[in-house]
């Protein structure tokens, strides 16, 4: 079974080891592409060629975060690239079966059952009032605070078979969602625990200083993102959030919109 996870990364050097050996450790290369890193995201990814990765692809970035662009070489990749299974995920995010199985043995048995795709509920783990500050080098233990964000279902199907799907699209839902006629759904829903930025000094230098183009913006693309200020960034009390100290994920009450993003835009956010 031949898995592939598509990282497109900027500045990503706090998590990508940590994204590249989950992956390893589920059966699933990591192809990154590297949208011009300033910091050692493309250094410590390369480290791992042939050993979790599979290639390091630079793609150019100009003043503005493309994502359509982006969104559109992941898409060219598959279609030159035959493999059983493809992921389009990001840096920060760890995804897994709600199984004890690997992220391959769950695809593979996903196949079996004649689905082709996957959807992933998300399950965003964020620093609090009491928590506020984590490291790159602990976050994933010392962030067990967290909350269910789903504004819309399916939240995300970015896993699938392009072999079975050869009409896929995931551009026109700005990569959260797979268009396509042949698309057979599998009913269990898989988990991602996304780590969106470690402190609120994280946040900012993540966030300000992302611009978007005016075509995304038309799109409703970046909705909450696109309006975010130094005051936007609240960090709650872990009174109010799940914690994952208290057993498995909590399925049940999702969000629709991020509260560390501040009172919610009148459309939900979408990426």
């Amino acid at each position: 079974m031949d898995v592939v996870a598509l990282i497109a990364a900027y500045n990503e050097e706090h998590c990508i080891e940590n994204c590249i050996q989950h992956h390893a450790a589920h059966g699933v290369d990591v192809v990154l592409f590297d949208n011009e890193s300033t910091d050692d995201t493309g250094t410590i990814a390369r480290h791992y060629l042939g050993r979790g990765v599979r290639d390091v692809l630079t793609v150019q970035r100009g003043e503005f975060f493309e994502l359509e662009r982006l969104l559109g070489v992941k898409s060219a990749w598959v279609r030159n690239n035959p493999v059983d299974w493809v992921m389009h995920a990001d840096a920060d995010e760890i995804r897994e079966p709600r199984t004890h199985e690997t992220l391959c043995e769950a695809f593979l048995r996903v196949a079996r059952q004649g689905y082709n795709a996957v959807n992933f509920l998300e399950f965003t783990f964020v620093p609090t009032a009491e928590e506020p500050v984590h490291e790159p080098d602990s976050y994933l233990e010392t962030m067990r605070h967290y909350y269910h964000f789903g504004p819309a279902y399916p939240r995300q199907i970015k896993a699938w078979m392009p072999h079975r799907l050869p009409d896929f699209d995931i551009t026109s839902s700005a990569g959260h969602l797979i268009d396509s006629e042949h698309l057979a759904l599998c009913p269990e829903d898989f988990a991602m625990r996304h780590y969106i930025f470690l402190s609120r000094a994280h946040a900012e230098r993540k966030y300000l200083t992302r611009k978007h183009p005016r075509s995304a913006i038309d799109k409703g693309w970046h909705s909450t993102r696109h309006q975010l200020t130094r005051e936007s960034f609240v960090l709650p009390s872990c009174r109010s959030l799940c914690c994952i100290d208290d057993g498995p994920l909590d399925y049940t009450n999702p969000l629709t919109h991020h509260p560390v993003f501040g009172a919610p835009t009148p459309d939900p956010e979408t990426t």
